[in-house]
C-alpha cells in the first residue's frame, strides 16, 4: 500500500522504556459545526498505523473513532455517543480541509466508493479535477463471471448518460446507481454539492 505525507505537527510517544515501542504521531485540528475536532495519525517504527478522530471539551476527549487501515473510512466508535455515519461525515470534512490547505497529498486514484448489492459488486469512482470538471464512472462486476460493465454519469448529477443495452436495462442499472449513491451519502462516503455527487477521497498516510 502506497503511503502519503499528512499533517504538520510530529510528536513522539514512548511506550515502556525501550525503543521497540517508539511511536510517532501526527495531529491536525479543525472545526465542524462549531465544535473542535482532531485527526491523529499514530505510527509505529515500521510506518504502520491508524487514524483517530477525536472531539475534545475542556481538554477532555468526549468522543473517539478509529480508521484502522487509514483508508479514509471510520471503522469503529470507541468513545462517545456518535454513529458511524456521522463520524464519517466529520472525518471526511476534516480530510478535505486538510487537502485544501495542502497538508495531505492523496492518491488521485482513490476517490472510489464500493458496495455489494444482491450478490454483485458495484463501484462509483469520481474522475477528473475535483475543483473543475469531473464525472462519475459506475462499474458493475458480475458475481459469477467477474465481467465488468461500465457506465458513465458525465455530469455527476445522478443520471447515467452512456449505457449499452435496451431501455429496461437502463432503468434497472439507473435504480442501482441511485440506491448506491444514496447509501454513500448517508454513510458519509459521497458528498452531494451543487446537485452533483462526488466520492470523498480515501487516504493513506505516513508521518512527516
Amino acid at each position: 500500500m502506497r503511503k502519503f505525507i499528512l499533517f504538520i505537527i510530529p510528536l513522539l510517544l514512548l511506550g515502556c522504556s525501550t525503543t521497540e515501542t517508539l511511536t510517532t504521531r501526527t495531529l491536525y485540528s479543525f472545526e465542524y459545526e462549531g465544535d473542535l475536532y482532531e485527526i491523529m495519525g499514530v505510527f509505529n517504527k515500521t510506518g504502520e498505523g491508524s487514524n483517530l478522530l477525536q472531539k475534545r471539551e475542556n481538554s477532555k476527549i468526549v468522543s473517539r473513532a478509529r480508521d484502522y487501515d487509514q483508508d479514509g473510512s471510520i471503522d469503529e466508535i470507541q468513545i462517545g455517543d456518535i454513529s458511524l455515519e456521522e463520524a464519517n461525515r466529520i472525518y471526511n470534512h476534516g480530510l478535505n480541509i486538510a487537502l485544501e490547505q495542502g497538508k495531505v497529498k492523496p492518491d488521485v486514484n482513490r476517490r472510489i466508493y464500493k458496495h455489494t448489492l444482491e450478490g454483485h459488486d458495484y463501484s462509483i469512482q469520481t474522475m477528473g479535477l475535483y475543483q473543475d470538471e469531473f464525472f462519475n464512472l459506475f462499474t458493475k462486476t458480475d458475481s459469477l463471471t467477474n465481467k465488468e460493465t461500465y457506465y458513465t454519469d458525465l455530469h455527476a448529477d445522478g443520471t447515467l448518460d452512456q449505457i449499452e443495452g435496451n431501455a429496461l436495462q437502463l432503468e434497472r442499472i439507473q435504480k442501482k446507481y441511485e440506491e448506491i449513491l444514496k447509501l454513500g451519502v448517508k454513510t458519509g462516503h459521497i458528498t452531494k454539492k451543487n446537485n452533483q455527487y462526488i466520492v470523498n477521497l480515501s487516504f493513506d498516510y505516513t508521518s512527516s
